[in-house]
């Protein structure tokens, strides 16, 4: 059962009919290499708790057989890049790559290095020279492998290194975040230089207390460069206290003196109209008296005479009201406002210290009075 597998598979390879994607069988002993869909599927879906991985069985037999895989399926892109078919290449590459990373991961450490040699060539083939690079490294630094091997791999390794540019990156603060065309590649400080591709590449970088960053990096091949990229630190805004202006104060104004004006016109208009009632009283009070007068005349002068000298003392009384009122505004509330207004500007005039010789002597004496006849005291004093 497991060699007719072995055949079928072998004979897609050959077909250009390929499997999307390869996986070991259960069986390691039998070195049987299956296809996703060979095992048929159970008749009610079954849920099953997550089991940590078993570990990978070293298995030269199991390493043979993915390594004859891979290799058909290089050969096979090989064929499609003749004819132009870029698509069809590259889905056989990335398969055979997979074909030879399970090889590696079934074969010991010293039978992995050549087969990582043939990972690194179709990794070139495939397009992604920085893996290719990345392996061609290993196999260069591993020790006991045949010198013609080593040639090999020592002269891919310089062949690739002029197909991509080597960036050493200094990044304050340590811990920064890194990221190259939006892939994570670990923070700073990075072990290793980056291996970049020709082209512009955009390095972002974020740290915690630290304005976040974007660099464009402008990468030659064969070009090795260094660049130190430090981060700015968040600003800390703090604050100066608000200090509330201190209230303006009122501008004094000149005391008013239109009540002391209008007090003062009504006064005169009351005296002026107390005056002309008066003597027009007076005059009706003449014709009243007079011999000449007829009745009607006294009569009508009588009457008149009343109601002038009514208003002559309401004038007279409304004359004395508003007099006392200007008199009373104008000695106790505009002279003193007046007073303290010419004053406002005025610096304050020093304590004057008391006499003290006058303060001594007393305002009253008391003194003895005698006489031949009497006694007594007498009392005098200054106010």
């Amino acid at each position: 059962m497991g060699a007719r597998r072995l055949a079928l598979l072998l004979g897609s390879v050959l077909l250009g009919i390929s499997a999307p994607v390869l996986a070991q069988a259960p069986g390691g002993d039998s070195g049987e290499i299956e296809m996703e869909g060979d095992q048929p599927a159970p008749d009610e879906p079954t849920e099953q708790e997550p089991t940590e991985p078993a570990p990978v069985v070293k298995d030269p037999k199991v390493a043979k057989t993915w390594l004859k895989a891979a290799a058909q399926l290089v050969k096979k892109g090989d064929q499609l890049a003749k004819k132009n078919d870029a698509a069809g290449a590259k889905t056989q590459y990335d398969n055979a790559i997979t074909a030879y990373q399970k090889a590696i991961e079934a074969s010991e450490e010293a039978a992995a290095v050549p087969i990582t040699y043939e990972l690194a060539l179709a990794e070139d083939k495939a397009g992604s020279t920085v893996d290719a690079l990345a392996h061609l490294k290993v196999v260069a630094a591993a020790q006991g492998q045949k010198p013609d091997l080593m040639k090999k791999a020592q002269a891919k390794l310089d062949e690739l290194s002029m197909k991509v540019g080597i960036v050493t990156l200094s990044i304050e603060p340590a811990g920064t975040q890194i990221s190259i065309d939006g892939n994570a590649v670990g923070e700073a400080p990075l072990a290793t230089p980056l291996t970049l591709m020709p082209g512009t590449h955009t390095v972002s970088m974020t740290a915690v207390g630290y304005q976040p960053k974007d660099v464009e990096l402008k990468v030659e091949a064969g070009s090795e460069s260094e660049r130190k990229i430090a981060l700015e630190a968040v600003p800390i805004v703090t604050k100066p206290p608000v200090l509330e202006p201190e209230p303006e104060k009122p501008k004094a104004e000149a005391p008013s003196m239109m009540p002391v004006y209008i007090g003062g016109g009504a006064t005169a208009a009351f005296a002026i109209g107390a005056a002309v009632t008066g003597i027009l009283a007076v005059g009706k009070h003449n014709t009243f008296t007079s011999p000449d007068s007829t009745s009607p005349e006294r009569k009508d002068a009588q009457v008149q005479g009343k109601n002038l000298a009514l208003v002559s003392d309401i004038c007279l009384g409304g004359a004395v009201v508003a007099g006392a009122f200007t008199a009373y505004w104008y000695l106790f509330k505009w002279k003193p406002a007046h007073r303290a207004y010419e004053d406002r500007d005025k610096p304050a005039a020093a304590p004057v210290a008391p006499d003290v010789d006058a303060a001594l002597v007393p305002k009253i004496n008391v003194v003895p009075w005698v006489q031949p006849d009497a006694g007594g005291l007498v009392v005098a004093g200054s106010f």
